[in-house]
């Protein structure tokens, strides 16, 4: 068989094939270059989001007296230095609602540890009072 006529006999075929591989390497390159994008915009969001947690709770422990006002000021500094110098771009709307957010989950920690606080507290009442109507207070009876 003549090249010429393999061409002309499967020519198109086999342009149709390189056609169809190099278009699903261009799709393959584009999606794996969103995806790649989407993972790095994500593991930066993560990391600002810890670093926006870690000062809000130091703001939390290490400056118990300062007003809610005097707080946010010191964990949003805090936690734009600490961005900037890993390299993070953080805007400030950005670092007010992850300050915000942070705050709340804090604050709703505390509201459940209280209540478990609180309930353990009814509990052991509770039991102390039965060992006292029971005349088990603690007394040895003579």
């Amino acid at each position: 068989m003549d090249f010429s006529v393999f061409l002309s006999t499967y020519g198109e075929q086999i342009i149709s094939l390189i056609a169809g591989i190099l278009t699903a390497t261009g799709i393959t390159a584009y999606i794996s270059a969103k995806v790649q994008a989407w993972l790095e915009k994500n593991d930066r969001r993560r990391e600002i989001e810890k670093i926006v947690k870690d000062c809000v709770e130091l703001a939390q422990r290490q400056e118990p007296k300062l007003t809610g006002a005097e707080k946010y000021e010191f964990a949003a500094a805090k936690a734009a230095e600490w961005c900037a110098s890993v390299g993070l771009q953080v805007s400030e709307v950005e670092l007010e609602i992850l300050i915000e957010r942070a705050c709340n989950t804090l604050l709703k920690g505390k509201e459940v540890r209280t209540l478990e606080e609180m309930a353990n507290e009814v509990i052991e009442v509770e039991e102390a009072n039965i060992e006292l109507a029971d005349g088990k207070g603690g007394e040895e009876d003579e």
